[in-house]
């Protein structure tokens, strides 16, 4: 039997001693009121729109969505959500329960993908977010932005190439002990990161990798939020740990060559 997430990650804790550098110490977004909107997804677009703001606290950049007023989020992904221009980095914000698996869609990846031919001076990435709120969607009735400052577990920032590695191995059905597929016709086309695999890259990174072939890659590994708020609410510290290309420039996805682009589109 699988030990409980919160024990899994005490025993990692000394790792993280170093404190993660945030850009920024605060940041605020607005808040739609449930009680102007009886539709569920309310709280989980708000979170949504929280684990952006964070990402562009801890990075810098802008949310590229800022002044979106839908707070019930973008299905079809195709939305950066924090653009750097001088670093040039795309960053996608990704919350994730824990126990659940990691979705990534069809449509996302491909959205991705023809983004780094389309900029392919630009380091893509996802900051991927583990929480403890369950029934975001249905049944919760609480303090979104309190309970996810909180709440909030541990933090993975993974590159496009682990990203589409993962999504890959879904939808070739490789390894269904770590990816599964969904092709039916009542839910959207996914691969599904299962929840062991995603833990796995904190809890233990260096067998995760080698299992998945992910060679060429370090990480580093701090604590993020102490000393940071968002709408007024202090961040509990969390674990996070950051995996990068040793050399981003070796692989970049761009089958057809280099799209010339004279601005970012969003």
């Amino acid at each position: 039997m699988s030990r409980p997430l919160s024990h899994a990650l005490k025993d990692i804790l000394d790792l993280h001693q170093e404190r993660f550098p945030a850009v920024r110490k605060s940041m605020e977004f607005p808040v739609q009121d449930p009680l102007f909107d009886l539709g569920k997804r309310i709280h989980h677009g708000t979170m949504g729109r929280f684990y952006e703001y964070l990402t562009a606290a801890l990075f810098g950049g802008r949310v590229s969505a800022a002044d979106r007023t839908d707070l019930e989020g973008d299905a079809d992904g195709c939305q950066v959500d924090v653009v750097e221009t001088k670093k040039k980095t795309f960053r996608e914000s990704k919350a994730c329960r824990s126990g659940h698996h990691l979705l990534l869609s069809d449509h996302q990846i491909d959205h991705y993908l023809k983004l780094q031919g389309a900029f392919p001076s630009y380091e893509i990435s996802f900051v991927i977010y583990r929480h403890g709120i369950y029934g975001i969607q249905s049944k919760y009735n609480g303090d979104v932005i309190h309970d996810l400052t909180t709440r909030t577990y541990y933090a993975l920032v993974l590159p496009l190439r682990v990203i589409w590695n993962l999504f890959e191995r879904g939808r070739n059905y490789e390894i269904p002990s770590r990816v599964r597929r969904y092709d039916g016709d009542k839910f959207y086309h996914v691969s599904s990161v299962l929840s062991p695999t995603m833990n796995e890259f904190i809890l233990n990174p260096e067998g995760i990798c080698t299992e998945l072939n992910l060679f060429g890659l370090t990480w580093s590994r701090q604590h993020a939020g102490e000393g940071l708020s968002i709408n007024g609410q202090p961040m509990k510290s969390f674990p996070i740990i950051v995996f990068q290309e040793t050399n981003y420039r070796d692989w970049t996805y761009n089958p057809e060559g280099p799209i010339l682009v004279d601005e970012i589109p969003f």
